[in-house]
């Protein structure tokens, strides 16, 4: 696989394989919590975008704000870490 989660369906963790990069999404300045997977390991020699990630993790934003999206575009090719 070209993008791996970096923990498995029952919650443990998988070895990062060499030469691949890591792409973590985070919260962000007004929200309040993320859920779902936030760490994957991309290969970026794939030509692997943002939009092929699945599922992106959900972000739960503070009161009075809204999410309005990740800092980089859906069709931001990940070729290092992001």
């Amino acid at each position: 696989d070209d993008i791996i989660p970096s923990k498995d369906s029952n919650g443990k963790p998988n070895a990062q394989p060499e030469g691949y990069v890591t792409v973590t999404f985070t919260k962000g300045t007004h929200g309040s919590s993320i859920t779902g997977e936030t760490i994957f390991y991309v290969n970026p020699n794939a030509n692997k975008t943002l939009a092929n990630i699945t599922p992106k993790p959900t972000v739960i934003p503070d009161t009075g704000y809204a999410v309005n999206g990740w800092d980089k575009a859906d069709d931001f090719t990940i070729t290092g870490g992001a």
